[in-house]
């Protein structure tokens, strides 16, 4: 599957806006007299990533409009009512479809199938039945407000997790699967399981507001507001996590919400209403499945499995018991998990998890969207981020679509220019934005792609940062640019030597700290010919003498 094209007429910071998501074509969409053109694109590379694998990258800063054009794919994917006109072009097993909402004509080298619906949404006409699955990871996952609690519940294994108990489920399925990393070849022989004693703590605290409540005593009840306050704290998953104690599952909890023991006082109220919520969630099947403490420390007694000693009743048990437990890997190198560096954990459950949902899902075809997965990456793994991507998914045989945004040079070094979508923000000196058909702050496709270098793929990693789309004014630090100015200001002062000789040592260290070469003998030469003292100018004959030496011992190289 492959995501073709998207043209949004207003949402967000978006407003009539483009974005090319192949480089097998060429779109675009004139809004004036609605015509759709597609064209293919003769500087297409076949097959670039491996076989039936797509990259898109979309880079631009803060607030340049990513996050809004992946909120505008997941709404059009996830049947969510679309509040402007869109077109969603795609290709999936040699079919192209657009699914557009505004009345378009089409042009190009190709047939097309165009699909149009009016708001709201029509579900059966959705990317997803029309054949392809979506996965979504996001390094910031904000905590779901009160009326998102069900969809959270629901919904939340459809996106990457990170958490170790999801970890675990996958690793172990993984053992002896195909999925590897080319460099980080973290792969577990052994899992140990233990008791997760924070978790139990939370059940401690969690219980005891509502064993107030069932005392009917108003004054030992959890207060409302400080309720919703601890709710946040660790959150409802929390709770609903902690409460495996067989005790309080078969008496406590049924009593508080089936006698009406406290429902009328209103400093309560949060909390039953949370209480009911998880005791009647299908999911978790707390109110027709009891947990056995017997059970649960029978499996803690194993504690250490090998690689191939995890059968289907341990496997069971553990999937039951999950919640309470945590988890720890080692691998042939008798590494654990629970040592890796938290990159090291990020990009091996990242992988993992990319591996394990686009294997288990049925789907031939997938759009992944990862929303800048280099977060919280020592650059060295930035760097080796997308060939361990691709290596990791060579065995599944599917179709897959990677979109990436990102903020990292390491990332683009990897991807050719015209698999990248370029973001800026609108000026208040363009031209769109003084005729007032934008506004200055809106989205910007920026079609030259890199403000000052030709291409992405292949480049050098300083060579990239240097350029201005990714860093204005150079690539020095602005405090140390505030402090070489300071210098500088000194040196070019019309000032007496005996009015900043208080200066003169702090200047000449903070000089020789200096990294760049060609600047710091720039400022030298300022130094010095502010500084006529003696011991100036003995020091400066010292650095000459060494600086002859070393250009002598050079030349001897040439003969």
């Amino acid at each position: 599957m492959e995501l073709v094209y998207l043209w949004v007429e207003e949402y967000k910071n978006i407003k009539g806006q483009e974005f090319n998501f192949s480089s097998k074509f060429n779109c675009h969409y004139d809004e004036v007299n609605k015509e759709l053109t597609i064209k293919d694109n003769p500087k297409h590379i076949f097959n670039f990533f491996g076989e039936d694998i797509n990259v898109t990258a979309i880079v631009g800063k803060n607030g340049s409009g990513k996050s809004s054009i992946l909120e505008v794919i997941e709404n059009i994917y996830m049947d969510n009512n679309i509040v402007s006109g869109v077109i969603f072009c795609f290709e999936v097993n040699g079919k192209k479809v657009c699914i557009s909402n505004i009345d378009i004509k089409h042009k190009g080298d190709f047939e097309i199938n165009i699909i149009e619906f009016t708001l709201p949404f029509i579900g059966n006409l959705s990317p997803h039945n029309l054949g392809f699955n979506f996965l979504t990871y996001s390094a910031e996952i904000p905590y779901p407000s009160k009326d998102d609690r069900k969809k959270f519940f629901y919904e939340r294994g459809k996106a990457i997790s990170l958490h170790q108990e999801d970890i675990y489920e996958m690793a172990a399925n993984y053992l002896d699967s195909d999925f590897h990393l080319s460099s980080f070849m973290f792969l577990p022989e052994k899992i140990y399981i233990l008791q997760n004693n924070d978790r139990l703590n939370i059940l401690h605290e969690s219980i005891k507001p509502a064993v107030a409540v069932r005392s009917n005593n108003p004054e030992n009840g959890f207060p409302f507001e400080d309720s919703h306050d601890e709710r946040d704290n660790f959150g409802t998953s929390n709770i609903l996590e902690a409460y495996f104690v067989n005790k309080f599952v078969e008496n406590d909890l049924s009593h508080i919400l089936f006698d009406g023991t406290g429902f009328d006082h209103p400093k309560h109220g949060y909390n039953i209403e949370i209480l009911e919520e998880i005791y009647n969630q299908e999911e978790y099947g707390l109110n027709d499945e009891k947990y056995n403490l017997d059970e649960f420390n029978t499996l803690l007694e194993k504690r250490i499995f090998e690689k191939h000693s995890l059968n289907e009743e341990d496997k069971v048990l553990i999937e039951k018991y999950k919640w309470f437990l945590k988890f720890d890997f080692e691998d042939k190198e008798k590494r654990k998990y629970s040592d890796l560096s938290h990159g090291e954990k990020t990009i091996y459950g990242q992988l993992l998890n990319i591996y394990h949902k686009s294997n288990i899902l049925v789907d031939t075809s997938m759009l992944i969207v990862l929303d800048e997965p280099e977060l919280s990456l020592h650059p060295q793994w930035q760097k080796s981020y997308m060939n361990e991507l691709f290596d990791s998914v060579f065995y599944l045989r599917k179709q897959l679509h990677f979109i990436i945004t990102t903020h990292s040079p390491f990332l683009l070094s990897d991807i050719p220019k015209q698999n990248i979508i370029f973001l800026d923000k609108y000026k208040k000196d363009d031209e769109k934005v003084n005729n007032e058909t934008q506004k200055e702050g809106n989205c910007k496709v920026f079609i030259d792609g890199l403000k000052e270098k030709e291409q992405t793929f292949g480049a050098n990693i300083h060579t990239l940062l240097s350029d201005n789309f990714f860093m204005d004014n150079g690539l020095m630090g602005e405090f140390a640019k505030k402090k070489i100015q300071e210098i500088m200001d000194f040196l070019n002062d019309t000032k007496t030597i005996e009015e900043i000789s208080t200066k003169k040592e702090q200047i000449k260290q903070v000089i020789d700290a200096i990294g760049e070469p060609f600047l710091k003998q720039k400022l030298l030469e300022m130094y010095y010919k502010k500084f006529k003292d003696e011991a100036s100018k003995k020091a400066r004959k010292d650095e000459l003498l060494a600086e002859q030496k070393r250009i002598e011992a050079e030349l001897k190289n040439y003969g």
